[in-house]
């Protein structure tokens, strides 16, 4: 068992992965390598013997996760005149699903050596990020799609990209954190 700081701990690991997170709208092909690189720099102040491996792991998953969301969209805007805008959506929602839990997977492995509790990391780490994107997608959906006659000031102007990304991340960040803490402690 490894014994962590709680709150320190917790509050490392949201900064961390929030700014990660916001850094990678500025190039997303960068943003697996710098959430595990982030993360992995909490990780390593608790000495974790083998925390290096996070980076890869975390690498590699989210860059199947990307592939997978990409294919996705991809094959869904190839047959989607044959599907409801609510099957579609249904659709790519799994997708993207299924490959978190592709990369909360390979952490997994990570995680095992450190706590007999690491098979709760794949629930909670989905959990996190699906629920992180969604917000995100949703803020973003709503700043830049809305119908600027409904308000009386630009929100978009007010609220730049990498700061919705930035609270994505943050509520990620959060949620990980505290599950982490509770499967190493």
């Amino acid at each position: 068992m490894v014994v962590l700081d709680s709150r320190r701990f917790v509050l490392q690991w949201t900064v961390a992965t929030s700014v990660a997170i916001a850094l990678s709208t500025r190039n997303p092909l960068l943003s697996p390598w710098l959430v595990g690189i982030a993360q992995w720099l909490v990780l390593r102040r608790y000495h974790l013997s083998r925390s290096w491996l996070w980076i890869a792991a975390t690498a590699i998953g989210n860059s199947v996760a990307i592939i997978v969301a990409v294919f996705s969209i991809f094959s869904v805007a190839l047959i989607g005149r044959d599907f409801n805008v609510d099957g579609i959506a249904l659709f790519l929602f799994a997708c993207v699903v299924v490959a978190i839990a592709i990369r909360s997977s390979l952490q997994c492995w990570i995680l095992s050596r450190y706590s007999p509790r690491y098979p709760k990391w794949i629930a909670a780490s989905t959990a996190a990020t699906v629920l992180g994107c969604s917000i995100s997608v949703a803020l973003i959906y709503i700043f830049y799609h809305s119908d600027p006659d409904l308000h009386t000031f630009r929100a978009v102007d007010a609220l730049p990209l990498f700061l919705i990304w930035g609270l994505g991340g943050a509520i990620i960040g959060l949620m990980e954190g505290r599950s982490l803490n509770r499967i190493l402690n």
